[in-house]
């Protein structure tokens, strides 16, 4: 299912659409453009492109569109052999999730395969496996082979790692702050990954100034870290924590589904994840902590950290949660292994069942019913398998005993609405690229401009458009 539409052209009305559509430009013009004219620096080489408006846009770290150069080299550069680029590094970060759980859980026969089953079935992990994006999958790559590296207590690979993972983009180097608490909590290789993480923030720093062909970076730092603009001055203030958390909770909900939120919600503050997040404020209970916690630390805490200290950015852009979702993989993983090795009697929730039922219709709740589809028959279909799992959920947790068959079958029915939703998300009619087909056409027909009253877009301006003269008009 990640497959899913590989080929479709990039189209109008899907958000995230706008960074495979201005990726796939940065690395077509990276590609024709001698390096000693370019200097390596993203840019577009389409005319009438807006450079000042995606000025902050292009100051991430081009190390994702020369490695696509080459993949390109080698698939071409049609809008498949993009999205496979991503899809191929999201397949590996299911197959690095299964050796994170084993090493998390080595005594599971189960939790394992179910943490990778996760990874792989999570709505948003289906729907970005073929993002193209500076912060992408590929990023998610380093940050769970950083955290691989480090469990096995290879923490000078795990260092380098987290180099890497921070010179694919920006919020890579925040994987060093979970790395660091990690290193506290083994004793181990405190020095290396505070030495490492210096030489990131060196590395970050050099990384900016040849983005911007100047030292002088004061600027565009303040922007980027103090203003980014995403939230109005206006709707700063006493309100904004408030807005924060609403918006954390729809992301999640939207990025694994109402029920799988729910289930690693729950796992992570009634449940085995509880006492991770008591050690943040007592450090005397580290020493509680198992190989299960490390790993969740190191899963998921990157995007957890991120999304505190980047609040205005994941508030705008929920693909940045890939960097959350692995740890909430593991969590959900734990809650239905526990279910049924307690008899198949949901036994995680165990006097917890008030609380497991709010979560459940909290996340139902605030689930985006109706976002970016494409039929309305569809959506109401997904919709409805989204709710009638959540009520079964509820319904279940009343009963003594369930059964393994109900239990994989609520896994089963969310994984295939989230498939579905997928499906209808991607299932949008083609419109850019056939008009600027037909544009072309006409263009070296006439050989004038062609005017138009189609809606300008991204997707004409800087890719199947491009060479062609167009006047929008408006009525």
């Amino acid at each position: 299912m990640k497959l899913y539409g590989l080929n479709d052209p990039w189209k109008r009305n899907d958000h995230y659409n706008f960074g495979g559509i201005v990726t796939t430009a940065y690395a077509e013009c990276l590609k024709s453009t001698p390096l000693a004219v370019s200097k390596g620096v993203p840019h577009f080489c389409a005319r009438g492109a807006d450079e000042t408006f995606l000025h902050f846009y292009r100051a991430h770290p081009p190390t994702i569109l020369f490695a696509m150069w080459g993949w390109t080299s080698l698939f071409g550069s049609d809008e498949w052999a993009y999205r496979l680029f991503v899809a191929f590094f999201s397949t590996l970060n299911i197959a690095l999730m299964y050796f994170i759980a084993r090493a998390a859980r080595p005594q599971s026969q189960v939790f394992a395969w179910a943490t990778a089953a996760f990874q792989a079935v999570f709505l948003g992990n289906i729907y970005f496996a073929t993002h193209l994006d500076f912060i992408s999958e590929f990023t998610v790559f380093f940050v769970l082979a950083t955290a691989l590296a480090a469990l096995q207590r290879r923490m000078s690979l795990a260092c380098g790692f987290g180099l890497l993972a921070g010179i694919s983009a920006w919020p890579g180097y925040i994987v060093f702050a979970p790395l660091w608490f990690y290193s506290f909590l083994i004793g181990q290789g405190r020095k290396r990954v505070l030495f490492t993480a210096i030489l990131g923030f060196a590395c970050a720093l050099a990384t900016m100034m040849w983005l911007h062909q100047t030292i002088d970076i004061v600027e565009f730092l303040r922007t980027k870290l103090l203003d980014p603009g995403y939230i109005q001055k206006r709707e700063k203030g006493w309100s904004e924590p408030i807005r924060f958390a609403r918006n954390f909770l729809t992301s999640q909900a939207r990025m694994l589904s109402p029920l799988f939120a729910a289930c690693a919600f729950f796992e992570l503050i009634w449940g085995d994840g509880r006492e991770l997040l008591r050690s943040v404020l007592w450090p005397a209970s580290w020493r509680r902590l198992t190989p299960f916690h490390h790993a969740f630390l190191l899963a998921g805490g990157t995007g957890f950290v991120y999304a505190l200290i980047g609040h205005e950015y994941v508030m705008v852009h929920v693909y940045l949660y890939l960097l959350f979702t692995p740890g909430l993989a593991l969590l959900c993983a734990r809650f239905f292994e526990r279910s049924l090795m307690a008899n198949s009697n949901l036994g995680a929730v165990g006097g917890y069942k008030l609380v497991m039922t709010g979560l459940i219709v909290l996340f139902a709740a605030l689930y985006p019913y109706g976002i970016f589809q494409s039929s309305l028959v569809h959506d109401v279909v997904n919709s409805t398998l989204f709710i009638v799992s959540a009520l079964a959920m509820i319904y279940f947790l009343r009963k003594p005993v369930v059964g393994t068959v109900p239990i994989l079958a609520l896994i089963a029915v969310n994984s295939l609405a989230n498939a579905s939703q997928v499906a209808n998300y991607r299932n949008e009619h083609d419109t850019e690229r056939l008009f600027c087909n037909q544009a072309r056409e006409e263009y070296a027909r006439t050989g004038k401009p062609v005017e138009t009253y189609e809606e300008e877009s991204n997707a004409k301006i800087y890719l199947y458009c491009v060479g062609v003269p167009i006047v929008y008009k408006t009525r």
